[in-house]
């Protein structure tokens, strides 16, 4: 009735599940050739939902407590559509088989559509279990019926704002920048989870929060969530006032009125942007200028930091890669936020205590904070040898390079350049202004020490060279034993520097040695011949 091939869309949807079901999840760091994939994804959403549905069952007020309910549950489904399904979303590829076949329109539109539905079914009751099993035990089948649809009510509305964002992008962006929004956005859902779990603890009362209520005012029905919230309340208490009924109103038509608009306008302007979007392309003009003025800024970096020939190109092309690198920045960069998630915690004790505010002005606690760079810098340097395309790699022995130690210097210098120095001023900024010039030896004597330690052990770690080695091959077990060794050396490292600030002059004395330190430690990375990398 709808003109859509019944066969062409069972067998379109058999594929894409079946490939949906051997993909990982995007932030993992290795590949898996297990087939049962959406199973893992389930079980792991399952378990972020009981927290969530503890809210039911401890706070003594229904509407707040299904408020913030619904509030979670399509928080968490546009962040996870946007993070884990926009890699299959945004993906063209199938195009080349597809659009080649006697395959209409309507066909491709319904099994996108329904494609869409399946994993948001399967995303939607992985994160509402929990929830359910409260809301059943708690106020009966029906309510929990009821929760159910209301739960497929609110994804429907958080498709529709999804498909909104998607769209938007779309129109000013083209495939490429897309994906690039795409990694950030993933990253930067990474760093909230890792500090929502590690500071709301802290900042939140659990008895204020089980006893906190939200008062219907006029901007309440602007709230999504309080509308479904507002529905479930209205059934288990028994009480149909003014504001439930709009609430219900609201709750049943509003997603209806969005799926309508999905269907009839979004879809099709979806796939029609989708199609177009590689061809778009920003203006050639304000790509070149702002290409040469990278070009120009890293160019006097590398004659500056650099000596040989080999180096110097090993400095640019890192420069350039790391930069490009999807996988790379997804696996390198939560590191950098998990930094100031780590000197949040240790501050944010302290706040509003002038007495400790004073104490942690008068104690020497910012060598934590500057020592916590080390985890980034181990970061990009442990990821910066892996590739999703480790053939290509074959350019390095088909060039007459006698020392690839050259290239291994050159790629820690670039890294370094990039990444690390720029997080060291941001955090040694504040350092100084907060604890005056008195931190200014601390500081100078970390910054040498951060380099000679990275440098150490990224190169005993692996001898490897740049974007070389298959994501496969990385061991979780050997990784852990790195980890651990790799904390230990920082630790000794910044227990080093915390014992000479009481010695009188210690750190400056300590100084020049450390810059003898990070001498031999280049010169030893410059001596690494062919017969120490790892193939």
């Amino acid at each position: 009735m709808m003109g859509v091939d019944y066969q062409q869309l069972e067998c379109i949807l058999r594929v894409k599940l079946t490939m949906d079901n051997r993909r990982g999840f995007s932030t993992s760091t290795k590949k898996t050739d297990s087939s049962n994939q959406l199973l893992l994804q389930s079980f792991v959403y399952a378990i972020i939902g009981v927290f969530i549905g503890i809210l039911i069952d401890s706070m003594d007020h229904t509407f707040t407590a299904y408020t913030m309910v619904f509030s979670m549950i399509m928080v968490m489904i546009a962040m996870l559509m946007i993070s884990e399904f926009s890699v299959v979303l945004i993906d063209t590829r199938d195009n080349a088989i597809l659009l080649s076949r006697p395959i209409n329109s309507r066909t491709m539109t319904m099994a996108k559509l329904l494609h869409i539905a399946i994993y948001l079914l399967h995303l939607s009751l992985s994160l509402s279990i929990a929830s359910l099993f409260f809301t059943v035990i708690d106020y009966g089948i029906v309510a929990g019926f009821l929760f159910l649809f209301m739960v497929f009510l609110s994804t429907l509305f958080t498709l529709f704002l999804t498909n909104l964002f998607y769209l938007g992008l779309m129109r000013f962006v083209n495939g490429e920048k897309l994906k690039d929004i795409m990694v950030y956005f993933q990253i930067g859902m990474a760093i909230i989870f890792m500090g929502a779990y590690q500071l709301l603890p802290r900042l939140i009362e659990v008895n204020d929060l089980y006893n906190s209520q939200i008062k219907v005012e006029w901007f309440t029905y602007l709230i999504p969530s309080c509308w479904f919230a507002g529905s479930i309340t209205a059934l288990t208490t028994s009480v149909y006032s003014l504001s439930s009924i709009l609430f219900v109103l609201l709750a049943l038509f509003v997603p209806l009125v969005s799926l309508w608009l999905i269907i009839k306008y979004l879809s099709p302007k979806f796939s029609q942007r989708l199609s177009q979007m590689d061809a778009v392309a920003s203006k050639p003009e304000k790509r070149k200028t702002q290409k040469a003025h990278r070009l120009r800024y890293s160019d006097k970096l590398a004659q500056l930091l650099t000596q040989s020939s080999v180096e110097r190109t090993s400095f640019k092309m890192i420069w350039k890669m790391s930069g490009r690198e999807r996988k790379f920045k997804q696996t390198a960069f939560p590191a950098f936020g998990y930094i100031f998630v780590f000197i949040a915690l240790m501050v944010v004790k302290d706040f509003g205590n002038e007495d400790k505010i004073a104490s942690l002005l008068a104690s020497k606690r910012y060598l934590l904070f500057i020592y916590f760079i080390i985890f980034a810098a181990f970061a990009v340097c442990m990821n910066i040898i892996y590739s999703d395309e480790p053939k290509s790699s074959w350019f390095y022995s088909s060039m007459p390079i006698s020392k690839p130690g050259d290239i291994l210097s050159g790629t820690i210098k670039a890294l370094l350049a990039k990444y690390v120095w720029p997080l060291y001023v941001i955090i040694g900024g504040p350092i100084l202004y907060f604890w005056s010039y008195k931190a200014l030896p601390d500081l100078l004597y970390a910054l040498v020490s951060i380099t000679v330690i990275t440098s150490f052990v990224t190169v005993m770690q692996s001898k490897a060279l740049p974007f070389s080695k298959e994501r496969l091959s990385q061991d979780s077990g050997d990784n852990f034993i790195k980890g651990i060794l790799m904390m230990i050396s920082a630790g000794l490292i910044g227990l080093t520097h915390w014992g000479l600030t009481y010695i009188e002059y210690g750190v400056m004395l300590g100084l020049p040695i450390m810059l003898a330190f990070q001498y031999l430690s280049f010169r030893y990375i410059k001596r690494i011949n062919w017969k120490q990398i790892e193939d």
